[in-house]
């Protein structure tokens, strides 16, 4: 098997009907800066935890990219051939072969479901309303439904006056829960366009009777328009509660499924297609909210909320031409997500309406699984066990999670470094003094703990910083100390240092291009 593939041999590859996984492995803020088309972003840090659940076949083709293929893709191809994946391979000079080629890149993030949307947008002709004129609705006291597509925890961090939360696919499927007039004009919205876009086509593809509009750029356009936003302080309200026309709802999945040529799946179709995995990738994704996933799911079953699904396929289903079941209690939502995969570009889409059999269920958030197992040669400390040494000595605690996840919450006097640094870091500190290497949830710290080489005097925090915060001790946030820069994550531009108002600009105008960009790529398939 050879360890190269070249630009020429991976664009036939991407062209053709065969599964494979293309994964970048540099860190996520290289990847938005320019990466290939149809490259899923797992940095080498994340490697072990991410890989396993979204490429869970050892026989997978993968390849695997970074900037030039000397040195990141080739110690990720070193891993996962030491892990069972058989047939691995680096792209030859990485994306400067490809440019050499005179192949497109590309920036951004989940760079091809947002051109989906773009396209959605384009060759559907899906109303939009400007921002200017939905303030002047208001102002008239016009009556509208505002609604918010995002997932809830995203809404809460701000929205938009009088906006009510229905999370993507769940949105034809509550309509009738907070829409009770047909004449009633209903604005989707979301940060941007994408999920807008979807939304509101969505409610048209099932043939609402309301007049339905996408609010042109989302939440960004409404402030760029110089309107305020506010912080909801409500709790869910349209999604919370059983829908109220079902019958209707089951009709219009049933329609949208006979027009697209998508198959329901049984219990047995299911079991059968998951049983062959040797000889291809079955990927079994229920959409439903996270509420109904804990409370019973399949144990084959990912989870994905439908719209998040929609919004970011690379994230979700690496393998491309991969087949992929979407699965639900009653195929409703399920039946959407799969209609928008199918148009997309993916061939081999079906609808699992879970409970209308029997069916074994399992409780719980999706459990994380790994490649390689933390290290367990690495000792480590209770939350108090730590609580204690800080009062006693002078100890590093080295934080190891993105430096997002290190600005919204970390330990008091933890400092924000790297995995890749790791080595060097602890080089270059005093090594009469303890070290604690700290995470989300420990287990990143303790697979990190294996490039500590031989520094004595590393220990993990066990259970991590969840672990820390619930045994009630302080907790800190904001960038106060980093050993490496901030730049290894992206941000949502209003998030992202600089000046805001340029960031959401540049962003949408991102957005916007992609069209131009996508309709001269040959290896897009989107049927619209």
């Amino acid at each position: 098997m050879k360890s190269y593939i070249a630009a020429e041999e991976l664009l036939a590859l991407g062209n053709g009907d065969a599964q494979f996984a293309l994964i970048d492995v540099r860190e996520e803020r290289e990847f938005v800066g320019m990466h290939l088309l149809k490259a899923s972003s797992v940095p080498l840090r994340q490697l072990e935890i991410d890989v396993p659940a979204r490429v869970p076949r050892r026989e997978c083709s993968v390849v695997l990219c970074d900037g030039d293929g000397r040195v990141e893709a080739l110690e990720a191809a070193r891993r996962m051939r030491s892990w069972g994946y058989a047939d691995v391979r680096v792209l030859a000079n990485g994306l400067e072969g490809w440019r050499g080629a005179g192949l497109p890149l590309y920036s951004g993030i989940h760079t091809l479901s947002k051109a989906f949307g773009e396209a959605v947008e384009a060759r559907l002709h899906t109303p939009s309303l400007k921002p200017e004129e939905l303030a002047r609705r208001r102002q008239a006291g016009e009556p509208f439904v505002l609604i918010d597509c995002r997932p809830h925890e995203e809404y809460l961090k701000g929205s938009l006056p009088g906006s009510i939360n229905i999370p993507g696919v769940e949105l034809f499927y509550r309509l009738a829960n907070v829409v009770d007039d047909a004449s009633l004009p209903v604005v989707v919205h979301c940060a941007g366009r994408t999920r807008s876009i979807l939304g509101a086509q969505s409610l048209r593809d099932a043939g609402v009777a309301n007049p339905v509009y996408a609010l042109e750029n989302g939440t960004m356009g409404w402030l760029l328009a110089g309107y305020q936003g506010v912080q909801p302080d409500m709790p869910a309200a349209g999604f919370d509660a059983a829908p109220r026309n079902p019958a209707a709802a089951l009709a219009v999945a049933d329609r949208l499924r006979a027009s697209l040529g998508i198959g329901l799946a049984t219990r047995a179709t299911v079991g059968a297609w998951c049983d062959a995995q040797a000889t291809g990738t079955t990927y079994v994704v229920d959409v439903r909210t996270a509420q109904e996933y804990c409370a019973g799911h399949d144990a084959r079953a990912a989870h994905a909320p439908g719209g998040q699904l929609l919004q970011a396929t690379d994230k979700y289903l690496m393998v491309q031409n991969a087949r992929v079941v979407v699965a639900d209690d009653n195929g409703v939502r399920a039946s959407m997500a799969a209609a928008w995969l199918r148009r997309m570009g993916w061939s081999h889409v079906a609808v699992w309406p879970m409970f209308a059999e029997p069916v074994e269920l399992v409780c719980g958030p999706e459990p994380r699984r790994y490649c390689a197992s933390p290290c367990p040669d690495v000792p480590g400390v209770s939350p108090a066990g730590l609580a204690a040494l800080v009062r006693e000595t002078e100890v590093d605690v080295l934080d190891l999670d993105t430096s997002l996840e290190y600005e919204k919450a970390h330990l008091p006097g933890a400092r924000f470094v790297k995995r890749r640094s790791l080595r060097r870091v602890l080089n270059e500190l005093d090594a009469g003094r303890q070290v604690v290497l700290t995470s989300s949830d420990g287990v990143i710290a303790r697979l990190a703990a294996a490039d500590a080489g031989t520094r004595a005097g590393v220990t993990v925090l066990e259970g991590g910083k969840a672990a820390w915060a619930m045994q009630g001790l302080p907790m800190s946030s904001g960038p106060e100390s980093m050993l490496d820069p901030p730049d290894d994550v992206w941000r949502r531009p209003v998030e992202s240092p600089g000046d805001p108002v340029r960031n959401m600009k540049e962003y949408l105008s991102w957005e916007v291009g992609l069209t131009q960009q996508i309709n001269k790529d040959k290896s897009v398939r989107f049927t619209l």
